[in-house]
């Protein structure tokens, strides 16, 4: 049977395809559903949590949520995978993922867990070399690192106060890993976009600043997303119960400021650095 069709612009699944994956979902749903009825019986969470999240949030904010369930609930077991990269949920047999942006499928269900800002930011000594653009047109001369796994990594939309500006951005290193990005950047690289889930030591330490604090990117937030069909299993509850409330404290602690999700232990932050004085900037060479 021929499960995926290739066309000159994507694969699609043919309708025997279609069916086996509908199929697929049904058994997986009932199997889940199954083996949350044995923790049932005693009413003690029990079973297999299978979880995905982006590198950074995974490790900084979900993993902990996971070892503190671990810890009051000797019954359960959670296999967290990492990767930056959106997975299907039913074809990796995932059971609850964070995810951070728009939400393109529509056939999840999702609970926000905070927002999200995202900062374009260089490098103190990048900054010292090449000087520090006070307009878009000056930031679009000066090279980025480039986030693979977004749609248009070139394109950047800027916003402040009724104002709009898209500019087309260039570089030579491309990435697929925000951690990466981040080292990159601290490296000299040039300018990186980032969320506010990165970085915190380095803004800490003064190694990394915002450039046009004025000017922002669209809104985001994170949020925590599991399939709609089937009944809600008690151990996927427990968790995203867990998660959002392990959030809203983190929110309460930050306040209005960014990094809500992974201040942890971190001394509280004020508001991200703002540009220190610099040259006027100099087109790279």
């Amino acid at each position: 049977m021929r499960l995926l069709h290739p066309t000159t612009r994507r694969l699609r699944r043919p309708d025997a395809g279609e069916a086996l994956h509908a199929h697929a979902s049904k058994i997986l749903a009932e199997a889940a559903e199954a083996e949350a009825d044995v923790g049932r019986l005693d009413g003690r969470p029990r079973g297999r949590l299978r979880v995905n999240a982006p590198t950074a949030l995974g490790r900084h904010f979900v993993l902990p949520v996971v070892t503190s369930l671990l810890g009051r609930y000797p019954e359960i077991e959670v296999d967290l995978t990492l990767q930056d990269d959106i997975v299907d949920l039913v074809t990796t047999r995932t059971d609850v993922a964070v995810r951070v942006g728009r939400l393109a499928d529509q056939s999840l269900v999702a609970r926000k867990l905070a927002p999200v800002r995202t900062f374009i930011v260089a490098s103190v000594d990048y900054l010292a070399q090449h000087g520090t653009p006070e307009t878009p047109e000056e930031l679009a001369a000066h090279p980025f690192v480039l986030y693979t796994l977004l749609p248009r990594p070139e394109q950047l939309v800027l916003e402040r106060e009724g104002e709009r500006a898209t500019l087309t951005v260039h570089g030579r290193l491309h990435l697929n890993n925000g951690e990466a990005i981040l080292d990159a950047v601290l490296a000299g690289q040039g300018f990186g976009v980032i969320p506010d889930f990165y970085g915190v030591e380095a803004f800490v330490d003064g190694k990394l600043v915002v450039v046009l604090p004025d000017w922002h990117l669209p809104a985001t937030s994170a949020n925590v997303v599991y399939s709609r069909p089937g009944p809600v299993t008690p151990l996927v509850r427990l968790f995203v119960d867990a998660l959002v409330e392990r959030a809203e404290e983190l929110k309460t602690r930050a306040g209005e400021r960014p990094f809500a999700l992974v201040l942890g232990d971190h001394s509280p932050l004020g508001k991200c650095p703002e540009t220190p004085p610099a040259a006027k900037s100099k087109r790279p060479r």
